[in-house]
Formats: C-alpha cells, structure tokens, sequence
C-alpha cells in the first residue's frame, strides 16, 4: 500500500499520512469492571429497554486526544480517563451522553464534577457494543482518593471507590 501511495501521490499530487496522533501509554491503571443498568424511555416515558452502562477501568495520562488533537495536562495535574463501555440489546439505535451518568469527587464526597472530556452523544447501533471514554484533569495528589457517583441525573446513585 505504500508504495502505491507514493506511486500514486507522485503522479496525481496526493500526499498519503497517519493523520492519528499517538500517545504515551497511561502512567497507572486500574480495573474497575461495573455494570450499571438504567431504563431506557419512550416519550411517552414508558420503559422500552435497559442501557447497560459499564465502567471498565481507569487510567491516569498526562496527554488525551481533544478533537484529534493531543492536549497536555499542566503541572501538577493529570488526566483521569474512564473507560465506558455501553451495550444496546435493543433492536433500535440509541444516543447516550455518557457523561450525565457519571460525578467525581476527589475530596471525600464533598463535591461532585462531572467529565470535562467526552465524545457525547455517543451513537450505538442495535444490538452492538460500544467503548468509548470519560475524562477528568485532577490534581496529582488526589490519585488515590477518588470516588464515583454513578446514576441517572435525576434517579439513585451508586458509588465507587478506588485509586492508584
């Protein structure tokens, strides 16, 4: 394939690149592997299904991908990344805003933010699988401190503690 790039690009003027940035690999990880189930609602607000909300694990970055661009955390910060897994068993497509399913308090309960970094809405087919990530920029010395919400906004939550 390459050299029918170059081929190619030498006698029509198209230049062929990985236009992916790469990353270092996280600095620490952890396994999660929760499953969360929520209802999924007509609008008549009839329950049609279930959306099965998993959080795999976490990592701790230094650098994420921000709109195909590499974004670097400033001194003394990180980036929490969570990696979610969502899995549709319907025969119809949903969007998810994963982030309205997940708070991070890294002051023992106290306050709650919600993910800075996201992909939402995120598109998953029927009857498919889909992973995606949540992130977080939280200072260095809170790594081994944190604490999860998970839940719909306006319904109970479940919590999760771990660290690094």
């Amino acid at each position: 394939i390459a050299v029918l790039g170059y081929f190619i690009g030498n006698y029509i003027n198209i230049t062929f690149f990985n236009s992916a940035p790469s990353l270092p690999g996280p600095k620490a990880t952890t396994s999660i592997n929760k499953q969360f189930d929520f209802p999924i609602n007509d609008s008549a607000g009839n329950k049609v299904g279930d959306l099965y909300y998993s959080v795999v694990s976490a990592e701790l970055r230094d650098q994420v991908l921000i709109k195909n661009q590499k974004a670097s955390a400033v001194s003394g910060q990180t980036f929490l990344v969570l990696n979610i897994k969502i899995d549709n068993k319907l025969n119809n497509p949903i969007d998810v805003k994963t982030r309205d399913y997940v708070r991070l308090s890294t002051d023992n309960k106290k306050s709650w933010v919600a993910p800075q970094i996201y992909n939402d809405p995120v598109a998953v087919q029927p009857i498919s699988t889909v992973y995606t990530r949540l992130g977080f920029t939280i200072s260095d010395s809170n790594r081994n401190n944190l604490n999860l919400q998970v839940g719909q906004i306006n319904g109970p939550k479940q919590y999760l503690s771990f660290h690094f």
